[in-house]
């Protein structure tokens, strides 16, 4: 049973040790018991490795967009080509363009001294060009980053759309497009169609509420025909005024599509199909496991003062691909103002993995939680100093309050530990706070086994460094607590036998008895319960002088750390009638407060001796042992002893010899020298 107890022990460990599946790394580990102590570690971040992981960066930017939003690209990489450098973190960055196609294209390049500057330059000089292609633009850039053939993982691959989200090409060869009639008389342009997008849907310019979820436009779109007109209506997109298309074949709007089931809707125009054929791109690249940001200006919001340039629907639908994978999105301000900081999110989910978090950690009801000085913070695993004091409602601080903790004990049975992280958590630099806890030995059952959590569910509720809110769950390690097992039974052997034979008078056996450390001691009386005593009687033996030694795991140990008492002694606690010697051990010494806690063993402890055969044996002698915490005895152990002929004699295990308590006190000299 007690080697059972160990295996679930070390199993709840290597548990509390697998990394947490969730958006960020978390872990939460608890050392062994030790004198029913533990330490309870929990760590944020970081990969837990020294070395932040590889990851590439490719930009893909709408030929149109502002120099305002160019100038802040630029100062986001050449920010975030400081800290990679003084870092020394391998990070590759390149630039997809496109308008009608997506042929203009900066190289993945990894991030060493001025390449930044290079690749802002290149941004700067991005001319304008006719078409608009988001479908070709995302796919050149999921190619860019399939084609990093180097150890960079999905989940470090970050795909940045820039683009006011008016689009009316797709295809990623020779660009294609759709006519559309309005009428029976007149033909929409191709890319004129964003003008009349609301008078053929024949719904009012303002509702467009629709793209705020663009998943879920997608997939009515399909469920409405998209597909099959794009299939059978795009053609070639030759020119350049958005009248050139060949060969002409416009959608006509009395011939509606006939769907799968029979039904018939209106077709859809060049708009309509672009977008639809984008948001299948951008959904590609979300089930690759890429980290996606969309950013769209809000130009098209308002439109111009006449009026002109009225496509909310065109930012509104960038805005909408958030409900699609993992994005971060947004509609800026374009100004030299409003587009401050706004690739932040970026930069900080290259370099970090959390902006901020607040671990809630109740203590487990088996334990009690070892005070606020047992709190501790590590960096890196570089130590963290405390501050002189902390905030108001808060018990501890670390680093100028960028990491908090308070101990409320009257949340919950057993209290609860919060700890707010105030600051970005680096890649590369695993966050981790430990404390202690004590086994309740009130509340530990002595019939049974339970399975004993540290803690109650303990959760992470974090801001992404790409913004909002996400929660994750540590796993909790676990000790099987309970009953115990009495004191080990011990292996005896005469000679390395079991039996031993042809035995006379004066002869000189060796002896050898194996066992192991008591798991725990029983008895409690308030004067001697930290004295451990072993009795045996002997008879028909006598212990030689200086023969005793003791090894555990094969170490031997100083015979100064073990007392043994003869007959001689006058006190019934170490010898009682017919008792030939005791061994006589100390508890308080092994626990500073006296205690019985911890007193566990799995070490293999070996007594050896030898013993004189003595006169006046007869036929069969027991030779009985005890084990005795100062408030009763152990059933005995027996050994028995047989002559016959020229003298024969048996030994048969099931003494409890000296052996376990010389090994309690090979504990105390292990742990005075540690002292």
């Amino acid at each position: 049973m007690k080697k059972i107890w160990a295996m679930l022990t070390a199993l709840a460990l290597v548990c509390a040790m697998l990394p947490s599946a969730m958006a960020v790394d978390l872990s939460k580990e608890a050392s062994g018991l030790t004198n029913n102590k533990t330490t309870v570690t929990l760590t944020v971040g970081g990969n837990q490795t020294e070395v932040a992981p590889a990851s590439d960066v490719v930009f893909v930017l709408d030929k149109s967009i502002s120099m305002a939003t160019r100038a802040e690209a630029g100062a986001m990489l050449t920010s975030l080509e400081d800290e990679v450098l003084e870092k020394g973190l391998d990070v590759k960055v390149g630039v997809v363009v496109y308008s009608g196609t997506a042929q203009e294209t900066y190289p993945l390049t990894k991030i060493t001294k001025g390449v930044c500057e290079k690749i802002a330059t290149y941004i700067d000089g991005i001319q304008y060009k006719s078409g608009t292609n988001l479908e070709a633009g995302i796919r050149a850039g999921i190619d860019m980053l399939e084609g990093d053939s180097s150890s960079v993982t999905s989940a470090n691959k970050h795909l940045v759309l820039v683009s006011d989200g008016v689009t009316y090409l797709w295809g990623t060869g020779t660009p294609q497009s759709i006519y559309v009639n309005l009428d029976n008389t007149r033909a929409a342009s191709v890319d004129y169609v964003n003008d009349y997008w609301a008078y053929h849907r024949e719904i009012s310019v303002d509702d467009y509420s629709a793209y705020t979820d663009a998943a879920k436009w997608i997939a009515t779109a399909e469920a409405n025909g998209i597909q099959k007109l794009i299939t059978t209506y795009q053609r070639d997109y030759i020119g350049t005024d958005g009248n050139d298309i060949e060969p002409f074949v416009p959608v006509p709007i009395d011939n509606k599509i006939e769907l799968n089931d029979g039904s018939f809707v209106a077709p859809y125009s060049s708009l309509e199909a672009a977008i639809y054929m984008g948001g299948k791109a951008w959904q590609q690249a979300a089930d690759k496991g890429y980290n996606l940001y969309a950013y769209a200006p809000d130009d098209y919001l308002t439109g111009n003062e006449d009026g002109s340039q009225y496509y909310p629907w065109a930012p509104t639908f960038i805005k909408g691909l958030e409900k699609i994978g993992n994005t971060y999105t947004e509609v800026y301000t374009d100004t030299p103002n409003g587009v401050d900081g706004m690739f932040d999110g970026i930069k900080n989910s290259i370099l970090y993995e959390i902006q901020s978090g607040t671990v809630k950690d109740p203590i487990g009801y088996y334990y009690t939680f070892d005070g606020l000085d047992t709190v501790k913070l590590t960096v890196g695993n570089v130590p963290v100093s405390r501050d002189d004091s902390a905030p108001d409602g808060y018990d501890v601080s670390f680093d100028g309050g960028k990491y908090l903790v308070k101990y409320d004990s009257e949340d919950g049975p057993k209290g609860t530990i919060t700890w707010d992280i105030k600051t970005p958590v680096e890649q590369g630099k695993a966050v981790a706070l430990s404390y202690g806890l004590t086994v309740d030995q009130s509340k530990v059952p002595t019939d049974r086994y339970v399975d004993a959590p540290t803690n109650g569910e303990t959760t992470l509720t974090y801001e992404p460094t790409t913004g909002g809110k996400e929660i994750a769950e540590f796993d909790v390690p676990e000790f099987t607590l309970g009953k115990k097992e009495s004191i080990p039974t011990p292996d005896k052997e005469a000679n390395g036998k079991e039996t031993i034979g042809d035995v006379a008078t004066g002869d000189i056996i060796p002896f050898t008895i194996t066992t192991s450390l008591p798991e725990t001691i029983a008895g409690a009386n308030a004067d001697e319960h930290t004295m451990l005593i072993f009795r045996d009687t002997m008879t028909g033996l006598e212990l030689v002088d200086g023969t005793m030694k003791l090894t555990i795991n094969d170490v031997t140990i100083n015979p100064t750390y073990y007392e043994i008492e003869d007959a001689s002694t006058t006190d019934p606690k170490y010898l009682r009638e017919g008792n030939t010697f005791a061994v006589a051990v100390n508890l308080s010494a092994i626990n500073t407060d006296g205690s019985l806690d911890g007193l566990l063993g799995e070490e293999v402890v070996v007594l050896s001796y030898e013993g004189k055969v003595t006169a006046g044996m007869g036929s069969e002698v027991n030779n009985e042992a005890w084990v005795n915490d100062s408030n009763s005895d152990t059933t005995p152990g027996k050994v028995t002893i047989t002559t016959g002929g020229s003298g024969t004699l048996m030994y048969t295990i099931g003494g409890a010899v000296l052996l376990a308590a010389a090994g309690a006190l090979f504990v105390v000299n292990r742990r005075k020298t540690a002292g």
